[in-house]
């Protein structure tokens, strides 16, 4: 019931600073009802009143025969409104109050199922809008009146109208996905999905460039120098480049910026560099930022917007974020990158076969640690207790498998063997035992227990993002889209679907593990 209670004072509060007028139906029609018939039976009184006024001066005034005849006139009448006049205004008033009743009752009916329509579009076709500088994700962003530039945060069906909603200054907007109104100045027809738009977030209010879609959001993560930035990289370019294209998918970047991201990525992929992410000391830039594109195709509706999203891992590890980390409460999954040379035991045994250029882009923040760390931020902005499971899939990437000793680990004869050993398991399951694996073999059993406690899905996964050393050649990325297959797999059948099939598969050879 409290819950009820604050959603609907959440909901008063936010209208009451909407810039619309009412719909007098939805929004006073029954109460004028009840209004109109208390007048009538209000003023039905007063005129009995005003005869009792009337007997009263009749009968001081007047004498005699005059003084009866007035007092017996003045009584009949006072009789006759308190009964007749009450039994026919009780009448009326049931009349007016039926067929008033049946027209706003009719509204109504036409309100209710404009907004369920309305309503299951957008979730059965999982339609949001994440915000690029907050993380702020909802249904539905303001929208702004394309005449006098007010913001609109309710367009929808509610009581400022069922299917359209007029703005203070006069002009019609289009509150739901199926109407569409006149532009008073140009008399251009348009939807809602076609207004500008803005963050819903009321203290942020940031232009959302936005167009009608799905999002798909996927926070990679992890410390300094794992190797969060060249995933980001590699997996950008297989999908954009190779993957799309071979499913009969086409792509479009979020805004020019997003483009620009991708074209130095691009130089870093063809040179084999990558650079260290960027901290912005400009408290109101966002910490997080991602590379979003959309994709779209046969079969694929709405337009699906992939976010990527990644932050510095100085950031990370020191809880330096300018926001409140938003995206892990309703990202589809969460990618946590590791270095194997962060684990002690590895890097005793062999780290002193990495060339110097990798030893200079290794990590050794302790794994534990950053996952304690992810879990405290997904339950922070998720507002979990510590003893529940996260409801987000996590997948666990080893990076760097290219480095030396790691062959005997992930190479194709520990594949062959552990494929002998489960014979019925498919390629995914085999990948993850080899993981899990390993990392026991290392010292790092704590790790996975505390990932599959935390975690209501997990799968490990291993992959080396440029390949080879650090700035030897192109990037030549080994197993880096199985990871972002499996997310998807679990909230967006269709296209991973597209992303597995054997046209994509052939285009990308040996791009996986197993």
């Amino acid at each position: 019931m409290q819950i009820f209670k604050r959603k609907t004072e959440a909901f008063d509060e936010l209208t009451a600073t909407e810039p619309a007028k009412k719909n007098y139906f939805l929004d006073r029609g029954f109460e004028d009802i009840k209004a109109t018939i208390r007048e009538a039976f209000a003023l039905n009184q007063i005129t009995a009143q005003l005869r009792i006024t009337k007997l009263k001066y009749a009968w001081a005034t007047n004498t005699g025969v005059d003084r009866i005849a007035l007092a017996i006139l003045n009584i009949c009448a006072v009789a006759a409104l308190y009964v007749f006049g009450s039994l026919l205004t009780a009448i009326i008033a049931v009349l007016h109050a039926f067929i008033a009743s049946i027209v706003i009752g009719i509204i109504y009916v036409c309100f209710g199922i404009t907004k369920l329509i309305d309503h299951l579009y957008l979730s059965r076709n999982k339609i949001a809008v994440v915000c690029d500088k907050c993380h702020h994700s909802s249904p539905l962003p303001g929208f702004k009146c394309p005449n006098c530039g007010s913001i609109h945060n309710c367009l929808e069906p509610n009581v400022f109208g069922i299917v359209k909603h007029t703005c203070n200054c006069g002009q019609k907007l289009p509150c739901t996905f199926f109407w569409k109104t006149k532009n008073k100045v140009t008399g251009a027809k348009y939807a809602r999905k076609d207004l500008e738009k803005v963050c819903a977030n009321p203290t942020c209010q940031h232009m959302l460039l936005v167009k009608e879609s799905r999002p798909l959001c996927i926070p990679v993560t992890g410390s300094r120098s794992v190797g969060k930035t060249a995933f980001i990289t590699a997996v950008s370019h297989l999908l954009i480049e190779n993957a799309l294209p071979a499913a009969g998918c086409t792509m479009e970047f979020y805004d020019s910026e997003k483009e620009r991201m991708y074209r130095e990525s691009e130089q870093e992929y063809a040179s084999g560099m990558t650079k260290m992410t960027e901290i912005s000391t400009i408290l109101s830039d966002p910490s997080a930022f991602s590379l979003s594109f959309y994709i779209d195709g046969p079969d694929i509706s709405p337009r699906r917007l992939l976010h990527l999203f990644d932050i510095a891992g100085e950031t990370f590890m020191r809880n330096e974020e300018h926001e409140r980390q938003l995206q892990y409460s309703y990202s589809d999954g969460v990618i946590l990158v590791i270095d194997p040379f962060s684990i002690p035991d590895l890097n005793d045994e062999y780290g002193y076969w990495l060339s110097g250029a990798d030893k200079a882009g290794t990590d050794y923040e302790d794994p534990d640690r950053v996952l304690a760390l992810l879990v405290a931020k997904i339950q922070n902005a998720g507002v979990l207790m510590s003893s529940e499971k996260i409801d987000i899939p996590i997948a666990v990437v080893i990076n760097k498998i290219d480095e030396p000793g790691l062959d005997e680990f992930f190479g194709q004869a520990a594949i062959d063997a552990m494929r002998a050993s489960c014979p019925e398991a498919s390629e995914d399951e085999v990948e993850d035992a080899l993981c899990r694996q390993f990392l026991i073999a290392k010292g790092m059993g704590n790790f996975t227990n505390t990932v599959d406690v935390n975690f209501k899905k997990a799968r490990f996964f291993a992959c080396s993002a440029i390949g080879h050393t650090r700035g030897a050649g192109k990037y030549n990325p080994v197993g880096v889209l199985d990871p972002i297959r499996w997310i998807i797999g679990n909230t967006d059948k269709t296209l991973a679907k597209k992303l597995g099939s054997t046209a994509v598969m052939a285009v990308l050879g040996g791009s996986g593990l197993v």
